[in-house]
């Protein structure tokens, strides 16, 4: 027969049977490499109670909860030694016999035999292992008695024999002592352990590794730990401290042995041993005296490639394990806690992770893996991008390392790994883990940004920006940039380059000042409050378009300057010097008199400060040191300045949610919160249950000379959702409304209007109004109209109307006119009172027609004409005169005449030129037949069905007429104005409403 042995079993087979050979061959190359990675002493075994480590109790931990503070104070009575193994096989006592907490350099429990009660602590679970391995790290004291470890009822390990003074053994009550050669180390802390193999009488007795083997007599004889520190009847006591005990329920094997030796000497002062592998554990090396673990073979029978230990580093897969390799690898830091901080410029900013380790290798056993589990890494954010590497160089500052492994990572939860493959480690290497989570501008250098000179672009959105205290804003960013997080410290500078954004997906900690050149904005996206803190500042102009110190306009600002408030004088600087990096803007001087003036500084008029937030007036005077919470808007007169006034905002920038409560038929003056623009689309979208429109104060033509109200010449640019409308030939708004930007706002019911950083957007087609266009994906109709006003001035009026699958009565597509003027004209809304400047109707098709009402306070000339056609191509668009029938082809523009007079039935846009009032017989698809003979109409059924009841409506939903039918066809009296649209319902006697429109012939 022929026998392999495989990991301390024997397995036979024939010789002739080579299958069978073949199948144990593999057998022994799997386990040969345990599929698990090992959390034992040193690496061996593992502690969820599925291994051979039976026992393990540490004196650093007494309570095994892996936190190293909360263990009892020095002289403390120990009730519980709690087991490490995960087999809570702990060792417990209570009373007079327990022994005591030692606190020194190692903590341990100490035994005392001179007490006057013995003491000794009893397993949870106790018996006997013939086939094992036990590791006692301690400092036996001489006081003339045995000196027992582990002990049960029919066996005990010794320190020190009864009868053999001073020598290490093992008794078989009633049996016999059996007494090693090695001499008890009173005194002295020493590792102890002792090995056997089933079916072996032979035990194998180590100090410091040193061995000698006793034959006891016995193969079935073993190790106990019913008890630990005396034996059953309590004669023989152990006195010392015991600093660690390891008990494996099956003998390690010679490469492990050597591999916890090794650990433990490191561990506990270098203690001396043989075979002493791992020599990076002393000052001249550094002292990485901790949670050393290690790989290696002696032979083929002993080997141990796979290991973790105490720490976090696993080790495994060595590509050339031969014999007498092994790798081990230590920590400087006793009690990491694996968190990463930043670095300084020499090691370009990255994170590194508080602990380092180094090597020593014995031999070559070729390249490694790595591998780490992502829960035992703190990162220092959990949205980072935590792309891990392994630094490996022969200095410890790791200023120039040897290689850089970019770790893989896979699984994820709490199944997450990093691996690196392919690792080659010299012997004396150092290592550690660090990752690039930080991008930093520091004097005039930047580290690790994706984009131009080392800033940031739109790529690096899980880094943090770090702003040092050097910088002067130089490199600016220069193109669009996304980060994670923001921070300035105290006199740093960041500047971001005219037309560009950062985006920052949470917080900013903002103790310098952040520059917004130009039309750069700042983002943030995260929901809820606001995650700006600091005492610093963000600077951003706001280009005004007022040139007259008459001229009125709407303001909001980005920033607060008092807590979580502002005021105007706080916050709103002369800007006459436009932001750089070393502008200094200076404060603004408020006067009481009327007029604004393009001093040094410049002169503002505090009279014309104003605001009103859930009011009935549209102006509340109000003074510059006035608190506003961020969202609400003030009014301000220009200082004259010809070219528009600049000015800078100065504060921390506004962030998060806001709200203003606002009460039904009551007006707000709010604003763009934001130092970026407001979706407007978004904001009344999230807002549609208490508003639909955006009134913008222009006042940029008012040219009236004049402070008194009567005399404004100013009026509303409105905006719904898609559509926006100017004032007289001033700018159109559009979806963004501009940083600064103030508007009103009208409650269609009492509730709260709510600002969020989702309704944040970048966009530099916005300026005050936002004169830049912006796509519409729906058609749009712009109808204007030129009404000469008596000093042959043109005042100019334009209405939008949006095609957009909504219905002719009142709904989010409509804009009330808040400023309908002496002579003006409006759009109507079917059944709403009011004039609309804005309405969203139905699809386009060509039968629509857009009723409009003409208002004149005397004769005026005008013209009709369409100002825009977006995103359709109608064949023709005609103008209807309903008084006499006529039709102007608005292809060209249309001037009339008109005579003072309200016209609200005469004047529709139509795409047809009167295909509806030739007053021929019309089926629609309900066989409905309509036909209007003079002033009759008739309306019968195609298939005689009984028509139960017909009304006649206005276009304006007025009912005309209504009757009761009970027959198929009906000749109704009309006697209506010539070109009146008109609308019939037909209820059938089978429930259907039928509605059709035509104009009365």
């Amino acid at each position: 027969m022929t026998f392999l042995y495989i990991r301390g079993s024997n397995y036979s087979v024939s010789k002739i049977q080579l299958n069978y050979m073949r199948l144990l061959t593999i057998i022994l190359l799997i386990l040969a490499a345990p599929i698990y990675s090992q959390t034992g002493p040193g690496g061996v075994g593992n502690t969820d109670g599925a291994s051979s480590l039976k026992i393990w109790l540490r004196g650093d931990d007494l309570d095994a909860d892996a936190d190293f503070t909360d263990n009892p104070s020095n002289g403390a009575l120990v009730s519980t030694w709690s087991d490490y193994s995960g087999n809570s096989n702990n060792f417990t006592q209570s009373g007079s016999n327990r022994p005591t907490y030692s606190i020194g350099t190692f903590n341990a429990v100490n035994f005392n035999a001179s007490a006057a009660t013995v003491q000794f602590m009893n397993a949870t679970s106790g018996g006997s292992y013939n086939n094992f391995s036990a590791f006692f790290v301690t400092t036996p004291i001489d006081v003339n008695v045995s000196h027992t470890l582990f002990d049960g009822t029919s066996t005990s390990l010794r320190v020190e024999q009864w009868n053999n003074t001073n020598l290490v053994g093992f008794t078989r009550y009633g049996v016999a002592d059996y007494s090693s050669t090695l001499s008890t180390p009173f005194g002295t802390r020493s590792i102890l352990s002792f090995h056997k193999s089933a079916g072996s009488s032979t035990m194998n007795f180590r100090r410091n590794n040193a061995g000698n083997n006793v034959n006891i007599g016995s193969s079935s004889a073993g190790i106990p730990y019913n008890t630990l520190g005396r034996n059953s009847v309590g004669a023989d006591k152990a006195t010392g401290d015991f600093f660690e005990v390891i008990l494996f329920h099956s003998r390690v094997n010679n490469a492990q042995r050597i591999i916890i030796q090794n650990y433990l000497s490191a561990k506990y002062g270098n203690i001396s041993i043989q075979q002493n592998f791992y020599n990076q554990d002393n000052a001249g090396s550094g002292n990485f005296d901790f949670k050393v673990a290690g790989i290696g073979r002696t032979n083929a029978s002993n080997i141990h490639s796979d290991s973790q230990g105490t720490g976090i580093i696993r080790i495994n897969n060595p590509s050339a394990l031969t014999n007498n390799n092994f790798l081990f690898w230590g920590e400087d830091v006793k009690d990491a806690n694996y968190t990463f901080s930043i670095t300084d410029a020499s090691n370009n900013y990255v994170d590194r992770i508080d602990t380092k380790w180094r090597v020593s290798k014995r031999n070559n056993l070729g390249t490694v893996t790595v591998s780490v589990n992502a829960s035992d890494l703190n990162f220092n954010s959990p949205d980072g991008c935590n792309q891990l590497q392994l630094v490996i160089d022969n200095n410890s500052n790791f200023s120039s390392p040897i290689i850089t492994h970019t770790f893989t990572l896979s699984g994820t939860g709490a199944s997450a790994v990093y691996t690196a493959t392919g690792v080659n480690f010299s012997n004396n290497n150092y290592f550690t883990l660090q990752y690039v989570d930080t991008i930093v501008l520091d004097d005039t250098t930047a580290y690790n940004g994706s984009g131009i000179s080392n800033v940031s672009d739109t790529s690096d959105g899980c880094y943090k920006l770090l702003i040092k205290s050097t910088a002067d804003g130089t490199p600016s960013l220069s193109e669009n940039a996304n980060v994670r997080e923001v921070e300035v410290e105290s006199g740093g500078k960041l500047v971001l380059d005219d037309g560009f954004r950062l985006q920052v997906t949470n917080g900013i900690q903002l103790d310098g000042e952040i520059r917004l050149i130009g039309d750069s904005q700042l983002l943030q996206t995260h929901t809820g409050t606001s995650q700006v803190t600091g005492s610093g500042n963000l600077y951003k102009d706001k280009q005004g378009i007022l040139t007259d110190v008459f001229q009125s306009g709407y303001w909001s600002s980005p920033v607060t300057t008092i807590g979580s408030e502002y005021t105007i004088a706080g916050a709103l600087k002369d800007g006459t010097v436009v932001t750089s990096a070393t502008s200094t803007p200076s404060n603004i001087t408020f006067v009481d008199d009327h007029n604004g003036a393009t001093t040094s500084p410049i002169t503002l008029s505090r009279r014309w400060l104003a605001s009103f937030v859930n009011s009935d007036e549209f102006a509340v005077h109000q003074n510059e040191n006035q608190t506003y919470n961020p969202g609400e808007g003030f009014n301000t007169k220009s200082t004259g300045n010809t070219s528009g006034q600049n000015y800078t905002f100065i504060g921390l920038p506004n962030d998060g949610d806001y709200s203003s409560a606002i009460t039904y038929g009551y007006f707000s003056l709010l604003g763009n919160p934001y130092p970026s623009v407001l979706d407007g689309n978004q904001f009344l979208s999230d807002n549609s249950a208490v508003l639909n429109t955006l009134y913008f104060w222009d006042g940029e033509n008012d040219n009236s000379g004049s402070h008194i109200r009567s005399a404004y010449q100013g009026g509303y640019a409105t905006y719904v959702s898609g559509i926006g409308t100017p004032f007289g030939a001033g700018a159109t708004p559009n979806q963004y409304v501009s940083v600064g930007q103030g508007f009103l706002v009208y409650a269609s019911t009492t509730g709260t209007i709510v600002f969020n950083n989702a309704q944040r957007n970048f966009s530099t087609a916005s300026s005050f109004y936002g004169k830049s266009s912006v796509t519409t994906p729906f058609p749009i109709l712009r109808i204007g109209l030129d009404i000469e006003l008596d000093n042959n001035e043109i005042y100019h009026r334009q209405l939008g109307v949006g095609f957009r699958g909504l219905t002719n009565n009142l709904d989010e597509g409509d804009a009330y006119m808040l400023d309908f003027q002496p002579s003006d004209f409006a759009l109507v809304v079917n059944d709403t009172p009011g004039l609309f400047v804005i309405t969203g109707i139905e699809d386009y098709s060509e039968s629509i027609e857009i009723p409009l009402r003409v208002y004149l306070n005397q004769q005026r000339n005008l013209t009709f004409k369409i100002d825009a056609i977006e995103n359709f191509t109608p064949t023709n668009i005609f103008l209807k005169d309903a008084d006499t029938n006529q039709f102007y082809d608005l292809a060209t523009d249309v001037d009339l005449t008109l005579p003072a007079g309200d016209y609200v039935d005469r004047f529709f846009v139509t795409f047809n030129n009167g295909v509806l009032s030739t007053g021929e017989e019309t089926i629609d698809d309900n066989n409905i037949l309509i036909s209007d003979n003079d002033d009759v109409l008739n309306v019968r059924t195609a298939d005689n069905t009984i028509i139960n009841t017909i009304a006649v409506y206005s276009i304006l939903g007025q009912i005309l007429i209504t009757e009761k039918v009970n027959a198929s066809t009906i000749d109704l009296s009309i006697k209506f104005k010539k070109g009146q649209i008109l609308i019939v319902k037909v209820e059938l006697e089978n429930g259907s409403v039928i509605s059709k429109k035509f104009i009365k012939r």
